[in-house]
């Protein structure tokens, strides 16, 4: 199985400092915020797994991909 990436892979190119600021400003932002700033991500991660799910499954239809990614 594949060993998934750590945060510090996945975000090479912030430093510790700017790091530091975002994990302070998420930390303080009211759970009202911070549910807000989930909820704007996910039609974007919703259009990416679509996406590969396309490119994986090229004959497959829009519903059955739908299937795929609620799985």
């Amino acid at each position: 199985m594949k060993r998934l990436p750590t945060w510090r892979e996945m975000h090479r190119d912030t430093t510790p400092e700017v790091e530091a600021i975002q994990f302070a400003f998420y930390r303080s932002a009211p759970t009202r915020k911070r549910l807000e700033m989930m909820s704007d991500l996910n039609p974007s991660m919703q259009i990416l797994a679509m996406s590969g799910l396309r490119k994986r499954h090229p004959q497959t239809g829009p519903d059955e991909l739908r299937y795929l990614l609620a799985e």
